[in-house]
């Protein structure tokens, strides 16, 4: 298995005077913390004046069946495909569809960006302030923390259904930072 860096959600975090005061998740969610958690929080994050609480386009763009597979094998159900690269056959069992299910409220709530809403600013408006939580890689954290040093961020490990899922090499167990 090839090794690379986890995904983990963002948060932006009130910093300066200057920075769009949405609100933020407080405290940063450790390790542990589940979909259901990740949902309401986007819940709230809308309800209080957010356009959507989370940005996630891993689970709503054409990869998605692949990224909403890390629900269904953290809730003990099976992989979406048998092979990442080479895929001969798909599964689609109830922890699967539960966790669709649960993406597809959220969607419906306003609580996470629909599939089809432009991605190609979601970096920039999230260091903007006009996103308040948002789904990403590590890769674009040094741009976030050297561009806008006065604002605070969260970093949280991706959520789990009921145990991490370290069977995809990008996403495993990732230990909260808050950075300033």
């Amino acid at each position: 298995m090839a090794s690379a860096q986890p995904n983990q959600s963002r948060l932006n975090r009130p910093g300066s005077s200057t920075w769009r005061k949405l609100p933020c998740i407080s405290p940063v969610p450790a390790a542990g913390w589940t979909r259901d958690q990740m949902y309401e929080a986007a819940a709230k994050l809308h309800e209080k004046g957010a356009k959507y609480g989370l940005v996630a386009d891993g689970m709503t763009a054409l990869d998605a069946p692949f990224s909403l597979s890390l629900y269904s094998q953290s809730a003990g159900g099976a992989p979406f495909t048998d092979d990442v690269h080479h895929p001969t056959e798909v599964t689609v069992d109830a922890t699967y569809t539960e966790g669709v299910s649960k993406l597809v409220a959220g969607i419906q709530s306003g609580a996470v960006a629909p599939p089809g809403d432009d991605i190609t600013k979601q970096q920039s408006l999230f260091s903007a302030g006009e996103i308040p939580m948002l789904w990403s890689g590590q890769w674009p954290a040094a741009g976030f923390l050297t561009d806008k040093p006065e604002i605070k961020y969260g970093f949280a490990p991706l959520p789990q259904a009921d145990r991490p899922d370290s069977r995809c090499p990008i996403c495993g167990p990732w230990p909260t930072r808050s950075t300033k």
